[in-house]
């Protein structure tokens, strides 16, 4: 009966066929786990961003709420705008974001969330003439599905219009 001898120093457990394990522990994750692989790079695909967000037009005026104003949401959601002066941020295909000179305080049911973030007023060709507000979460940790799932251009819209007037600088 033959026998197979192995070659000096070949670890116990290995043959000549294949002197090195297919997955060793300087596989690369990938390779190991090419479900996890896969399903990560759906995340970052799924997460990109489709807003076609832009400057706004140099010639869009700031409003100004003369005193703060508070707007109800929903049953449980009330909204309160601080006064001041609210400067064009950006725009999107739907409307113009204009920035709060200081924090939006939102809450209901006896909970409290104070952020950045300012009113959204669509353009007269959007089919949703509701004013809106947005929220700038974009400096927390996270990562980048939260960095998806916070964008500034989500707006939650009111029923309520909020009163303003033009600034004249």
């Amino acid at each position: 009966m033959p026998t197979s001898r192995k070659p000096k120093g070949m670890p116990k457990g290995r043959s000549e066929e294949f002197p090195v394990p297919l997955l060793c522990a300087r596989t690369p994750l990938f390779m190991k786990y090419p479900f996890l692989a896969l399903s990560m790079l759906a995340c970052i695909y799924l997460s990109g961003c489709a807003t076609t967000a832009t400057v706004t037009d140099s010639r869009a005026k700031p409003i100004v709420l003369d005193e703060g104003q508070s707007i109800k949401g929903n049953a449980l959601n009330t909204t309160t705008f601080p006064a001041g002066v609210y400067t064009p941020d950006f725009q999107t295909d739907r409307g113009t974001y204009y920035r709060a000179p200081s924090r939006i305080i939102t809450g209901g049911a006896g909970m409290k969330w104070v952020a950045k973030g300012g009113i959204f007023i669509p353009f007269p060709t959007d089919q949703d003439q509701r004013f809106g507000v947005w929220w700038d979460n974009q400096e927390q940790s996270g990562g980048l599905l939260t960095f998806a799932a916070t964008s500034p251009t989500i707006v939650h819209r009111f029923a309520q219009r909020i009163v303003y007037h033009t600034s004249t600088r």
